[in-house]
């Protein structure tokens, strides 16, 4: 047993190494990406969808800043008129509960308390009294000014987009220098954001609105005697109307504002560099 020991022992040390693997790449054996698509110089196809697609950003653009813009503002100057002054009409159109719907709901409600704290020994057949349904209605003279305020808001980010996106579309390559013009583009850019911002914040403030308005309405319809919530109902539809007023002065300002300031930097924006490249038109 002792040689046969032996001898394996002596066949393993004769034996050469087994040889190991080769070491491993860290890619485990997964093939390079192949380039899919060609790159934008090399696709004239994708090219000339791109440039159509800017030229039609650009003309739409000229068109809103030489035309529509102008033409809008004057509008919100008429709109801020034809609301101006407006506050008396919609206090008068927050139409709350009348006397006699509060004295039905309290004396309906008395039954009820009643019925329930001396209730008959034998169960009646007899049906109860439907309880009164009280109605609060919107305030239709601040919905109709909404609402029409509202339109000229998507309208207006609607057109600010557009101009936005044609300037940013023209703003150039990074280089070493002459970089002020691009600067001017893109102070010019955050102005139209802004804007776009301020007039987008109507719509929220809209919406949060009628739903503070219909909390209060319906605590209301639970009390009507308290009148702390009919005074809230109404000065809430007064505060609005307020906002709304002022929402429509600020967008007129807002879009006056950016107007003088394209005028003001009308060539660094066309041609930031101030030499070479695609000089856009003169649209004034």
């Amino acid at each position: 047993m002792k040689h046969q020991r032996e001898k394996e022992q002596s066949e393993k040390e004769s034996s050469p190494p087994a040889s190991s693997p080769p070491p491993s790449s860290g890619v485990s054996g997964r093939k390079k990406p192949r380039k899919e698509a060609l790159a934008l110089e090399e696709n004239p196809e994708l090219k000339e969808k791109l440039q159509s697609f800017k030229d039609e950003i650009a003309a739409n653009a000229e068109r809103i800043m030489a035309t529509v813009l102008p033409q809008k503002i004057q509008q919100l100057k008429e709109l801020h008129q034809k609301i101006l002054g407006k506050g008396d009409q919609v206090a008068a159109a927050c139409i709350l509960p009348s006397d006699e719907e509060t004295r039905a709901f309290v004396a309906a409600q008395q039954a009820a308390q009643q019925a329930a704290a001396n209730p008959p020994a034998t169960p009646s057949t007899t049906p109860s009294p439907p309880k009164p349904i009280v109605r609060i209605p919107c305030n239709a003279v601040l919905t109709e000014m909404i609402d029409s305020v509202k339109t000229e808001a998507i309208t207006v980010m609607e057109l600010l987009n557009t101009v936005k996106l044609w300037i940013q579309l023209s703003i150039p390559e990074v280089s070493d220098g002459g970089n002020f013009g691009v600067q001017i583009q893109e102070e010019v850019v955050e102005e139209f954001a802004h804007a776009e911002e301020a007039t987008y914040s109507f719509l929220e403030a809209s919406s949060s609105y009628f739903l503070g308005r219909a909390t209060v309405a319906s605590k209301l319809a639970k009390h009507l005697t308290v009148q702390d919530y009919r005074h809230t109902l109404r000065q809430l539809d007064l505060k609005f109307y307020y906002d709304v007023l002022f929402a429509v002065l600020e967008t007129q300002n807002n879009l006056t504002t950016i107007m003088d300031s394209f005028l003001k930097n009308e060539q660094r924006i066309r041609n930031p560099r101030g030499t070479g490249g695609t000089h856009m038109s003169s649209m004034f």
